[in-house]
């Protein structure tokens, strides 16, 4: 994606979830991506490699704590389980 922060402006819900990007070779191993979507405006926020909860919280992280707040909703394909980069939104995951 083109860094361009402006992408970011105005966003309030998000939604995540993760692709396999490039199927397992002999010589390498599948390669999987996280997309982040604003979900009011249907459009691609970010696209990370990788699917772990400590990526997506280190992504979450980077926004700051003032693009942070203004997320009023937060969806993930992963189970409950996996809230810890929800805790760096709100100390109190949304389910």
């Amino acid at each position: 994606m083109i860094e361009d922060p402006d992408r970011l402006a105005g966003v309030e819900a998000i939604g995540v979830d993760e692709k396999r990007f490039l199927n397992a070779t002999p010589q390498r191993r599948t390669v999987y991506t996280t997309q982040i979507v604003d979900l009011d405006r249907h459009r691609l926020l970010d696209v990370i490699e990788g699917r772990t909860q400590d990526m997506l919280g280190s992504w979450l992280a980077e926004r700051g704590v003032e693009w942070r707040d203004r997320i009023r909703l937060a969806t993930w394909t992963q189970p409950p389980v996996t809230a810890k980069p929800w805790k760096i939104i709100s100390p109190t995951p949304p389910w």
